[in-house]
């Protein structure tokens, strides 16, 4: 066996086939085979083991702010489970998983992984203990992009059209048409404080030089009671119809004779 074991040349040399019998196959004694090359190999890709901190057997060794090193037992949809070597799993919330929003724990956590985590409450009654990944991870910083600057300014008056006026004296008015008539020069009246003339009432001959209403136009004093435009109807006594009074009805009254008493007549 010693011979045998991480001696590749001889292995090789070895016919699976002479070892076959009822318990093992073909296949069974290539793996065994290729398992003596070599010896103590693990078949995992990477392991990293788990460091425990020691004297932290038990939780109630655990105290808040301790920083421990565990391994991912389960993960939920509210978060995730981690052994720290107290017997008793702590969890890990969403929402302490990191400073990202993170919508599900599988989406960062796997079961098997080690994690750094933070002690952050500890009830022993209700055998809780709660745990931050994020706690011991840098805050992400946002960094803004610098704003481009600005283009300097042209040197120089601005341009017309852009809020600001040409320098210099104003242009010339364009002249009126050939054959208009030049506006009537307004006459020299008072005007009373606070009141603005109505377009096209200067120069009226009807108005009186102190800008009021002119004089004879109306009455002075109180116009008087309102006449009435309507007739007046001659009023005429209301006559009130009545019916005339009804027979009495005889005791041995017929029929007919109740019918004539209310004017009905037999059908």
């Amino acid at each position: 066996m010693a011979e045998l074991v991480g001696n590749e040349a001889v292995l090789d040399a070895l016919d699976p086939k002479l070892f076959v019998d009822e318990r093992f196959g073909v296949e069974t004694v290539k793996d065994i085979l290729a398992e003596l090359k070599k010896p103590g190999r693990d078949p995992r890709e990477k392991f990293e083991a788990v460091q425990f901190r020691e004297g932290v057997n038990k939780p109630e060794d655990l105290e808040i702010g301790m920083e421990l090193q565990g391994i991912v037992t389960n993960v939920t949809d509210f978060g995730a489970f981690v052994d720290v070597g107290v017997h008793q799993d702590g969890l890990v919330h969403l929402s302490e998983i990191s400073h990202q929003f993170v919508k599900k724990a599988a989406d960062k956590l796997s079961v098997g992984q080690v994690v750094k985590v933070k002690v952050m409450a500890v009830d022993l009654p209700a055998k809780r203990i709660g745990l931050s990944i994020k706690a011991l991870l840098a805050p992400p910083v946002h960094v803004h992009a610098p704003r481009p600057p600005r283009p300097p300014r042209p040197e120089g008056p601005r341009p017309e059209g852009q809020g600001a006026r040409p320098s210099g004296p104003r242009p010339p008015r364009a002249p009126r048409p050939e054959g208009s008539q030049p506006r009537p020069p307004r006459p020299d009246q008072p005007r009373r404080e606070g009141v603005a003339p109505r377009p096209g009432s200067e120069g009226r001959p009807d108005r009186r030089p102190d800008g009021g209403r002119p004089q004879g136009d109306r009455p002075q004093g109180n116009r008087g009671p309102r006449p009435d435009r309507r007739p007046e109807r001659p009023s005429e006594p209301r006559v009130m119809r009545s019916e005339p009074p009804a027979a009495p009805v005889k005791d041995n009254a017929s029929l007919t004779d109740l019918m004539a008493k209310f004017s009905k007549g037999p059908k």
